[in-house]
Protein backbone atom coordinates (compact mmCIF):
# COMPACT_ATOMS: atom_id res chain seq x y z
CA UNK A 1 0.00 0.00 0.00
CA UNK A 2 1.49 3.24 -0.77
CA UNK A 3 2.12 6.62 1.15
CA UNK A 4 -0.45 8.25 0.01
CA UNK A 5 -3.50 5.52 0.16
CA UNK A 6 -1.77 5.45 3.75
CA UNK A 7 -2.78 8.63 4.84
CA UNK A 8 -6.00 9.26 3.44
CA UNK A 9 -6.94 6.02 5.01
CA UNK A 10 -5.96 7.39 8.48
CA UNK A 11 -8.63 10.32 7.74
CA UNK A 12 -11.19 7.77 8.03
CA UNK A 13 -10.08 6.26 10.91
CA UNK A 14 -10.18 6.82 15.26
CA UNK A 15 -8.63 8.46 16.81
CA UNK A 16 -7.38 10.53 13.50
CA UNK A 17 -10.61 11.53 11.93
CA UNK A 18 -11.24 15.05 11.88
CA UNK A 19 -14.34 17.84 10.76
CA UNK A 20 -15.33 17.70 7.57
CA UNK A 21 -15.14 21.35 6.80
CA UNK A 22 -12.50 23.46 7.50
CA UNK A 23 -14.11 25.60 10.18
CA UNK A 24 -16.93 25.53 12.12
CA UNK A 25 -18.60 25.35 15.58
CA UNK A 26 -20.79 22.89 17.22
CA UNK A 27 -22.53 22.88 21.05
CA UNK A 28 -23.12 20.33 23.19
CA UNK A 29 -25.42 20.38 26.72
CA UNK A 30 -22.87 19.81 29.65
CA UNK A 31 -23.63 16.48 31.78
CA UNK A 32 -22.64 16.68 35.87
CA UNK A 33 -21.45 19.92 37.32
CA UNK A 34 -18.23 22.41 36.32
CA UNK A 35 -16.86 24.29 39.42
CA UNK A 36 -18.01 27.75 39.40
CA UNK A 37 -14.78 28.72 39.13
CA UNK A 38 -14.28 26.74 36.33
CA UNK A 39 -14.50 29.27 33.01
CA UNK A 40 -12.68 30.06 29.80
CA UNK A 41 -11.66 28.08 26.67
CA UNK A 42 -9.40 24.93 26.29
CA UNK A 43 -7.44 25.55 23.23
CA UNK A 44 -5.40 22.95 21.18
CA UNK A 45 -3.88 21.92 17.85
CA UNK A 46 -4.03 18.66 16.41
CA UNK A 47 -2.23 16.78 13.52
CA UNK A 48 -5.18 16.05 10.87
CA UNK A 49 -5.24 13.83 8.19
CA UNK A 50 -7.16 15.08 4.73
CA UNK A 51 -8.60 12.72 2.81
CA UNK A 52 -9.14 15.04 -0.03
CA UNK A 53 -5.62 16.80 0.28
CA UNK A 54 -3.70 15.98 -3.29
CA UNK A 55 -0.47 15.82 -1.04
CA UNK A 56 -0.12 13.16 1.35
CA UNK A 57 2.26 13.50 4.53
CA UNK A 58 3.86 10.25 5.46
CA UNK A 59 4.12 11.24 9.15
CA UNK A 60 1.64 11.76 11.84
CA UNK A 61 3.83 14.75 12.51
CA UNK A 62 3.73 16.21 9.38
CA UNK A 63 0.08 16.27 9.13
CA UNK A 64 -1.89 19.49 8.33
CA UNK A 65 -1.99 21.48 11.87
CA UNK A 66 -5.83 22.04 12.95
CA UNK A 67 -6.70 24.49 16.23
CA UNK A 68 -9.62 24.45 17.90
CA UNK A 69 -11.14 25.26 21.11
CA UNK A 70 -13.92 24.64 23.66
CA UNK A 71 -15.50 26.96 25.53
CA UNK A 72 -16.74 26.12 29.14
CA UNK A 73 -18.79 27.91 31.94
CA UNK A 74 -22.24 26.93 32.20
CA UNK A 75 -24.80 24.97 31.21
CA UNK A 76 -23.34 24.71 27.74
CA UNK A 77 -20.06 24.02 26.22
CA UNK A 78 -18.75 25.39 22.53
CA UNK A 79 -16.41 24.09 20.09
CA UNK A 80 -15.48 26.26 17.30
CA UNK A 81 -12.08 24.82 15.25
CA UNK A 82 -10.12 26.57 12.51
CA UNK A 83 -7.47 24.79 9.91
CA UNK A 84 -4.59 26.55 10.15
CA UNK A 85 -3.87 28.33 7.34
CA UNK A 86 -0.41 28.04 6.89
CA UNK A 87 1.83 28.35 4.47
CA UNK A 88 2.43 24.30 4.17
CA UNK A 89 -1.03 24.12 4.18
CA UNK A 90 -1.75 26.24 1.33
CA UNK A 91 1.05 23.97 -0.43
CA UNK A 92 -0.22 21.03 0.36
CA UNK A 93 -3.62 21.90 -1.31
CA UNK A 94 -1.89 21.81 -5.06
CA UNK A 95 -0.27 18.66 -4.16
CA UNK A 96 3.72 19.79 -3.44
CA UNK A 97 4.91 21.06 -0.71
CA UNK A 98 8.73 22.51 -0.84
CA UNK A 99 9.63 23.12 2.68
CA UNK A 100 11.40 21.05 5.17
CA UNK A 101 8.86 18.22 7.25
CA UNK A 102 9.26 16.34 9.89
CA UNK A 103 9.53 13.11 7.86
CA UNK A 104 7.94 13.53 4.57
CA UNK A 105 10.03 14.61 1.90
CA UNK A 106 9.79 17.96 0.56
CA UNK A 107 8.98 19.19 -2.97
CA UNK A 108 12.04 21.24 -3.92
CA UNK A 109 13.18 20.83 -7.43
CA UNK A 110 16.90 20.53 -8.60
CA UNK A 111 17.68 24.17 -9.12
CA UNK A 112 15.76 24.74 -6.49
CA UNK A 113 18.25 22.79 -4.43
CA UNK A 114 20.78 23.83 -6.34
CA UNK A 115 20.54 27.82 -5.10
CA UNK A 116 18.78 27.21 -2.52
CA UNK A 117 20.37 24.46 -0.62
CA UNK A 118 18.74 25.01 3.21
CA UNK A 119 15.03 24.39 2.50
CA UNK A 120 12.65 26.62 3.99
CA UNK A 121 11.70 24.90 7.53
CA UNK A 122 7.92 24.30 8.27
CA UNK A 123 5.36 26.54 9.57
CA UNK A 124 2.45 24.01 10.09
CA UNK A 125 1.69 24.50 13.83
CA UNK A 126 -0.13 21.26 15.13
CA UNK A 127 1.79 20.65 18.38
CA UNK A 128 1.11 23.30 20.89
CA UNK A 129 -1.04 26.45 21.62
CA UNK A 130 0.14 28.83 24.62
CA UNK A 131 -0.96 32.61 25.12
CA UNK A 132 2.08 35.23 24.90
CA UNK A 133 0.53 38.44 26.38
CA UNK A 134 -2.34 38.99 24.49
CA UNK A 135 -1.64 36.15 21.84
CA UNK A 136 -3.02 32.79 21.26
CA UNK A 137 0.13 31.21 19.18
CA UNK A 138 0.43 28.09 17.71
CA UNK A 139 3.65 26.07 17.41
CA UNK A 140 5.75 23.70 15.74
CA UNK A 141 9.60 22.80 16.17
CA UNK A 142 10.38 25.61 13.52
CA UNK A 143 11.04 29.39 12.83
CA UNK A 144 7.78 29.94 12.41
CA UNK A 145 4.68 31.02 15.10
CA UNK A 146 1.49 31.96 14.60
CA UNK A 147 -1.01 34.25 15.85
CA UNK A 148 -4.66 32.54 16.27
CA UNK A 149 -8.04 34.78 16.54
CA UNK A 150 -8.64 34.06 19.99
CA UNK A 151 -12.44 33.76 19.23
CA UNK A 152 -12.40 32.04 15.94
CA UNK A 153 -8.81 30.41 16.26
CA UNK A 154 -8.06 31.32 12.32
CA UNK A 155 -4.44 32.12 11.80
CA UNK A 156 -3.97 35.87 11.96
CA UNK A 157 -0.62 36.23 10.70
CA UNK A 158 3.00 35.20 11.71
CA UNK A 159 4.51 35.85 14.96
CA UNK A 160 7.58 38.89 13.97
CA UNK A 161 10.39 38.97 16.33
CA UNK A 162 12.92 41.62 15.88
CA UNK A 163 16.31 40.62 17.57
CA UNK A 164 19.87 39.66 17.25
CA UNK A 165 18.60 36.04 17.16
CA UNK A 166 17.57 35.99 13.76
CA UNK A 167 14.61 34.36 11.50
CA UNK A 168 16.35 31.47 11.05
CA UNK A 169 16.17 30.05 15.24
CA UNK A 170 14.19 27.42 14.83
CA UNK A 171 12.39 27.38 18.86
CA UNK A 172 10.89 24.70 20.46
CA UNK A 173 7.22 23.74 20.64
CA UNK A 174 7.43 24.16 24.54
CA UNK A 175 8.22 27.43 25.82
CA UNK A 176 7.95 27.98 29.41
CA UNK A 177 5.61 30.65 30.56
CA UNK A 178 5.75 31.93 34.26
CA UNK A 179 5.46 35.25 35.80
CA UNK A 180 8.68 36.74 34.61
CA UNK A 181 7.98 36.35 30.79
CA UNK A 182 8.67 33.39 28.40
CA UNK A 183 11.69 31.02 28.28
CA UNK A 184 12.51 28.34 25.45
CA UNK A 185 15.43 26.86 23.63
CA UNK A 186 16.33 27.83 20.28
CA UNK A 187 19.10 26.93 18.07
CA UNK A 188 20.98 28.01 14.62
CA UNK A 189 22.45 25.48 12.13
CA UNK A 190 25.99 25.89 10.59
CA UNK A 191 28.84 23.73 10.70
CA UNK A 192 28.23 23.84 13.86
CA UNK A 193 24.84 23.54 16.14
CA UNK A 194 24.08 26.59 18.19
CA UNK A 195 21.77 25.76 21.17
CA UNK A 196 20.46 29.36 22.46
CA UNK A 197 18.02 30.09 25.61
CA UNK A 198 16.13 32.79 25.54
CA UNK A 199 13.49 34.55 27.31
CA UNK A 200 11.56 37.86 26.53
CA UNK A 201 8.44 39.31 28.60
CA UNK A 202 5.29 37.85 27.20
CA UNK A 203 4.28 41.07 25.41
CA UNK A 204 7.28 41.55 23.68
CA UNK A 205 8.55 39.97 20.34
CA UNK A 206 12.17 40.60 21.48
CA UNK A 207 14.16 37.31 22.16
CA UNK A 208 16.93 37.98 24.83
CA UNK A 209 19.49 35.65 24.71
CA UNK A 210 20.49 34.33 27.81
CA UNK A 211 23.11 31.42 27.08
CA UNK A 212 24.48 29.51 24.38
CA UNK A 213 26.18 25.77 23.89
CA UNK A 214 27.69 25.24 20.73
CA UNK A 215 27.71 20.88 19.46
CA UNK A 216 29.18 19.38 16.54
CA UNK A 217 26.25 17.04 16.06
CA UNK A 218 22.74 18.39 16.75
CA UNK A 219 20.68 16.14 19.44
CA UNK A 220 16.99 16.21 18.49
CA UNK A 221 14.81 19.06 21.10
CA UNK A 222 11.59 19.00 21.97
CA UNK A 223 11.58 20.35 25.12
CA UNK A 224 13.97 21.43 28.12
CA UNK A 225 13.57 21.38 31.97
CA UNK A 226 13.94 24.92 33.93
CA UNK A 227 14.22 25.78 37.76
CA UNK A 228 14.58 29.53 39.09
CA UNK A 229 18.42 29.05 38.80
CA UNK A 230 18.89 26.32 35.91
CA UNK A 231 17.99 25.59 32.12
CA UNK A 232 18.37 21.45 31.37
CA UNK A 233 18.81 20.11 27.89
CA UNK A 234 18.30 16.23 27.33
CA UNK A 235 21.40 15.96 24.75
CA UNK A 236 20.64 12.57 24.15
CA UNK A 237 22.32 10.50 21.67
CA UNK A 238 20.11 10.94 18.50
CA UNK A 239 21.57 13.18 16.32
CA UNK A 240 22.66 14.77 13.11
CA UNK A 241 25.40 16.64 11.70
CA UNK A 242 24.30 20.19 10.40
CA UNK A 243 25.89 19.73 6.88
CA UNK A 244 24.03 16.64 5.96
CA UNK A 245 21.09 18.36 5.81
CA UNK A 246 22.41 20.64 3.04
CA UNK A 247 21.02 19.81 -0.59
CA UNK A 248 18.89 17.11 0.67
CA UNK A 249 14.93 16.95 0.02
CA UNK A 250 14.84 14.42 3.04
CA UNK A 251 12.52 14.92 5.94
CA UNK A 252 14.24 16.72 8.93
CA UNK A 253 14.52 13.28 10.95
CA UNK A 254 16.09 10.94 8.19
CA UNK A 255 19.35 12.60 9.21
CA UNK A 256 19.19 11.86 12.87
CA UNK A 257 21.63 8.33 13.81
CA UNK A 258 21.22 6.95 17.17
CA UNK A 259 24.50 6.25 18.95
CA UNK A 260 24.02 5.05 22.11
CA UNK A 261 27.61 3.94 23.01
CA UNK A 262 27.55 7.87 23.23
CA UNK A 263 25.42 7.91 26.03
CA UNK A 264 23.37 10.86 27.09
CA UNK A 265 24.42 14.88 27.97
CA UNK A 266 22.71 16.69 30.27
CA UNK A 267 23.73 20.27 29.71
CA UNK A 268 22.67 22.77 32.26
CA UNK A 269 22.97 26.52 31.29
CA UNK A 270 22.93 28.70 34.22
CA UNK A 271 19.95 31.40 33.70
CA UNK A 272 22.11 34.04 36.07
CA UNK A 273 25.56 34.06 33.97
CA UNK A 274 25.09 35.63 31.10
CA UNK A 275 25.31 34.73 27.29
CA UNK A 276 29.42 34.74 27.46
CA UNK A 277 29.14 31.47 30.11
CA UNK A 278 29.93 27.81 29.36
CA UNK A 279 27.17 25.00 29.76
CA UNK A 280 28.24 22.27 32.19
CA UNK A 281 27.99 18.54 30.80
CA UNK A 282 27.38 15.65 32.40
CA UNK A 283 26.67 12.12 31.21
CA UNK A 284 24.02 9.34 31.97
CA UNK A 285 22.79 6.26 30.51
CA UNK A 286 21.51 6.32 27.23
CA UNK A 287 17.65 7.51 26.61
CA UNK A 288 15.51 9.45 23.91
CA UNK A 289 12.79 12.01 25.35
CA UNK A 290 10.36 14.01 23.91
CA UNK A 291 9.03 15.53 26.93
CA UNK A 292 10.17 17.11 30.66
CA UNK A 293 7.79 16.52 33.20
CA UNK A 294 9.60 18.63 36.11
CA UNK A 295 12.85 20.61 37.07
CA UNK A 296 13.75 21.42 40.53
CA UNK A 297 16.74 21.81 42.73
CA UNK A 298 18.27 21.28 45.81
CA UNK A 299 21.27 22.47 48.00
CA UNK A 300 23.21 20.02 45.94
CA UNK A 301 21.41 18.93 43.04
CA UNK A 302 19.67 19.87 39.52
CA UNK A 303 16.90 17.59 39.16
CA UNK A 304 14.84 17.11 36.04
CA UNK A 305 12.36 14.17 35.47
CA UNK A 306 11.66 13.16 32.17
CA UNK A 307 9.30 10.64 29.99
CA UNK A 308 12.00 8.54 28.87
CA UNK A 309 11.97 5.78 26.05
CA UNK A 310 14.67 3.21 25.40
CA UNK A 311 15.15 4.69 21.93
CA UNK A 312 13.47 6.58 19.57
CA UNK A 313 11.24 3.81 17.71
CA UNK A 314 8.95 5.58 18.80
CA UNK A 315 9.20 8.47 15.73
CA UNK A 316 8.76 5.29 13.13
CA UNK A 317 5.89 3.75 15.18
CA UNK A 318 4.10 7.14 14.19
CA UNK A 319 4.78 6.79 10.44
CA UNK A 320 1.46 6.74 8.40
CA UNK A 321 2.01 3.06 6.96
CA UNK A 322 2.93 1.66 10.47
CA UNK A 323 -0.38 3.48 12.28
CA UNK A 324 -2.13 2.11 9.40
CA UNK A 325 -0.94 -1.08 10.42
CA UNK A 326 -1.40 -0.91 14.22
CA UNK A 327 -2.24 1.64 16.94
CA UNK A 328 0.81 3.20 18.45
CA UNK A 329 2.16 2.74 21.60
CA UNK A 330 3.55 4.68 24.49
CA UNK A 331 5.95 2.75 26.36
CA UNK A 332 7.65 6.02 27.56
CA UNK A 333 8.29 5.94 31.76
CA UNK A 334 8.44 8.10 34.23
CA UNK A 335 12.67 8.74 35.30
CA UNK A 336 14.74 11.45 37.48
CA UNK A 337 17.90 12.27 36.26
CA UNK A 338 19.88 13.78 39.70
CA UNK A 339 22.80 15.94 39.01
CA UNK A 340 25.00 15.52 42.22
CA UNK A 341 26.84 18.96 41.64
CA UNK A 342 29.60 18.26 44.07
CA UNK A 343 30.67 15.21 41.85
CA UNK A 344 29.41 15.58 38.72
CA UNK A 345 27.66 12.20 38.69
CA UNK A 346 24.33 11.76 37.34
CA UNK A 347 21.81 9.18 39.20
CA UNK A 348 19.10 7.51 37.05
CA UNK A 349 15.87 6.26 38.74
CA UNK A 350 13.08 5.21 37.63
CA UNK A 351 10.20 6.60 39.35
CA UNK A 352 7.31 4.54 37.94
CA UNK A 353 6.65 1.29 36.16
CA UNK A 354 3.08 2.96 33.82
CA UNK A 355 3.73 3.78 30.90
CA UNK A 356 2.20 6.86 29.86
CA UNK A 357 3.48 10.09 27.79
CA UNK A 358 2.22 14.02 27.21
CA UNK A 359 2.99 14.70 31.20
CA UNK A 360 1.92 17.97 32.80
CA UNK A 361 2.06 18.89 36.64
CA UNK A 362 0.70 21.86 39.04
CA UNK A 363 3.74 23.61 38.08
CA UNK A 364 2.56 26.80 40.09
CA UNK A 365 2.56 24.70 43.37
CA UNK A 366 5.40 22.44 42.70
CA UNK A 367 7.65 25.08 41.79
CA UNK A 368 10.85 24.60 43.84
CA UNK A 369 10.55 20.75 44.67
CA UNK A 370 9.42 18.06 43.72
CA UNK A 371 5.94 17.15 42.23
CA UNK A 372 3.26 15.14 44.29
CA UNK A 373 1.64 14.35 41.10
CA UNK A 374 2.82 13.77 37.48
CA UNK A 375 -0.44 12.91 35.27
CA UNK A 376 -0.51 12.04 31.63
CA UNK A 377 -1.95 10.07 28.75
CA UNK A 378 -1.59 6.68 28.07
CA UNK A 379 -2.37 5.09 24.67
CA UNK A 380 -2.08 1.18 24.16
CA UNK A 381 -3.39 -2.39 22.61
CA UNK A 382 -6.07 -4.40 25.05
CA UNK A 383 -6.94 -7.06 22.86
CA UNK A 384 -5.89 -5.73 19.64
CA UNK A 385 -8.31 -2.89 20.63
CA UNK A 386 -6.96 0.74 21.37
CA UNK A 387 -7.09 2.03 24.29
CA UNK A 388 -6.22 5.46 26.04
CA UNK A 389 -6.27 6.71 29.69
CA UNK A 390 -5.44 9.34 31.72
CA UNK A 391 -2.89 8.48 34.46
CA UNK A 392 -2.27 10.50 37.60
CA UNK A 393 1.55 9.08 38.35
CA UNK A 394 2.69 9.70 42.29
CA UNK A 395 6.74 9.49 41.88
CA UNK A 396 7.47 9.01 45.45
CA UNK A 397 5.47 5.52 45.18
CA UNK A 398 5.24 4.90 41.18
CA UNK A 399 1.31 4.11 42.19
CA UNK A 400 -0.93 5.13 39.38
CA UNK A 401 -4.60 6.27 39.58
CA UNK A 402 -6.63 5.56 35.88
CA UNK A 403 -9.20 7.36 34.24
CA UNK A 404 -10.59 5.22 31.08
CA UNK A 405 -14.15 5.67 29.18
CA UNK A 406 -14.45 3.57 26.27
CA UNK A 407 -13.90 4.05 23.11
CA UNK A 408 -12.32 7.39 23.99
CA UNK A 409 -8.46 8.16 22.88
CA UNK A 410 -7.00 10.89 24.76
CA UNK A 411 -3.99 13.24 24.08
CA UNK A 412 -2.34 15.54 26.81
CA UNK A 413 -4.92 16.13 30.16
CA UNK A 414 -4.70 19.75 30.60
CA UNK A 415 -4.63 20.41 34.28
CA UNK A 416 -6.65 23.76 35.55
CA UNK A 417 -5.20 25.02 38.86
CA UNK A 418 -8.56 26.13 41.48
CA UNK A 419 -7.67 29.77 42.10
CA UNK A 420 -6.46 30.46 45.59
CA UNK A 421 -5.97 26.33 46.55
CA UNK A 422 -3.45 25.99 48.98
CA UNK A 423 -2.63 22.11 48.70
CA UNK A 424 -0.84 20.73 45.06
CA UNK A 425 -2.97 19.19 42.38
CA UNK A 426 -6.33 20.71 43.81
CA UNK A 427 -8.18 21.62 40.13
CA UNK A 428 -9.74 19.61 37.59
CA UNK A 429 -8.12 17.96 35.12
CA UNK A 430 -9.84 18.59 31.31
CA UNK A 431 -9.15 16.07 28.83
CA UNK A 432 -10.50 16.03 25.25
CA UNK A 433 -11.57 12.14 23.94
CA UNK A 434 -11.63 11.35 20.48
CA UNK A 435 -13.08 8.68 18.00
CA UNK A 436 -14.64 7.96 14.93
CA UNK A 437 -18.01 9.60 15.18
CA UNK A 438 -17.55 12.13 17.45
CA UNK A 439 -15.23 14.23 20.31
CA UNK A 440 -15.97 14.63 24.24
CA UNK A 441 -14.42 16.97 26.60
CA UNK A 442 -14.33 15.53 30.01
CA UNK A 443 -13.57 17.63 33.46
CA UNK A 444 -12.15 15.23 36.09
CA UNK A 445 -11.73 15.57 39.37
CA UNK A 446 -7.43 16.23 39.13
CA UNK A 447 -7.40 14.73 42.94
CA UNK A 448 -9.79 11.76 42.05
CA UNK A 449 -9.74 11.26 38.77
CA UNK A 450 -13.61 11.22 39.13
CA UNK A 451 -15.76 12.97 36.60
CA UNK A 452 -17.26 16.07 37.09
CA UNK A 453 -18.65 17.12 34.23
CA UNK A 454 -18.58 16.32 30.64
CA UNK A 455 -19.98 17.39 26.79
CA UNK A 456 -19.68 15.50 24.10
CA UNK A 457 -19.95 16.76 20.27
CA UNK A 458 -21.17 14.99 16.91
CA UNK A 459 -17.87 16.67 15.45
CA UNK A 460 -15.04 14.21 15.58
CA UNK A 461 -11.74 16.01 16.43
CA UNK A 462 -8.41 13.89 15.80
CA UNK A 463 -5.55 12.71 18.59
CA UNK A 464 -3.36 16.19 19.44
CA UNK A 465 -0.20 16.27 21.64
CA UNK A 466 -0.56 19.74 23.89
CA UNK A 467 -2.94 22.87 24.28
CA UNK A 468 -3.64 26.06 27.18
CA UNK A 469 -6.62 26.54 29.22
CA UNK A 470 -7.19 30.57 29.02
CA UNK A 471 -9.26 31.62 31.63
CA UNK A 472 -12.10 34.03 30.77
Amino acid sequence: MNTTTAAAELAKRAPFVGPSEDDGSARARVTGTLPEWLRGTLVRTAPMFGASLPWEPTHLFDAVALAYGIDVGGPEATLHWARIDSETARAARTGRVPSAQFQTRNGRGFFQRLFGPIPKATDNPNVNVVRMGNDVVALTESPHQWRLDPVTLRACGRVEYHDSLGRSAIMLAHPIIGPDGVTNIAYRLGSRAEIMLYTHDAASRARKLVATWSTPNLPYLHSFGLTERSAIVVAHPFTAKPASMLWSNAGFIEHFRWHPERGTRLVVFDRTAGPAQTAREYETDSLFVFHVAHAFETADAAIVDVLAFDDPSIIASAMTRTLLARAPELPAKLRRLTIDRRTGQVRNELLSDTPFELPQVDAERAAGRAATTVFGASVGLDRGVSTGDIVAIDPRSGSARRFREAPWIFGEPVFVGKPGRAREGEGVLLAVGSHEHASALFALDASTLDVLARAEFRTPLPFGFHGSFLPS
